[in-house]
């Protein structure tokens, strides 16, 4: 088991929470209703761009590291696996790498350190579905 930590930056960050989730596949090759994503293999919840983030005891994996801030502070309405909900307009994303070319994270034995990307993509539904 290792885990990720890193940072997060926002050039428009003002207040509000961060949310940064390890998923297996690319988020955004699906539709935000799909179901066939599944959930996050992990999830951390931060309070400002100042916190590291930081998902402990992760199975060596390959993945995509993505961030949300609920900059407009209406949740998620997810359960406690953050299934089922998701961003909205208002809210800003980010992924490590770039939302055109994500970056496939390696989670290594002893863990991966200094995952930092930013988040400032306005949100958009035709960000996803692989469009």
């Amino acid at each position: 088991m290792a885990g990720i930590t890193g940072a997060i930056s926002c050039s428009s960050y003002t207040e509000g929470n961060i949310y940064v989730f390890f998923f297996e596949d690319n988020p955004l090759n699906y539709p935000l209703d799909d179901t066939l994503l599944g959930p996050p293999i992990s999830f951390d919840m931060i309070n400002d761009t100042s916190e590291t983030y930081g998902m402990p005891c992760l199975p060596d994996y390959c993945g995509f590291v993505v961030g949300v801030w609920d900059a407009d502070s209406s949740g998620f309405e997810g359960d406690s696996t953050g299934q089922g909900g998701g961003p909205n307009e208002g809210d800003y994303l980010g992924i490590c790498g770039t939302i055109d070319e994500p970056d496939t994270i390696t989670i290594g034995i002893g863990g991966t350190a200094d995952i930092d990307f930013e988040i400032n993509t306005p949100f958009d539904d035709s960000l996803f579905g692989g469009e």
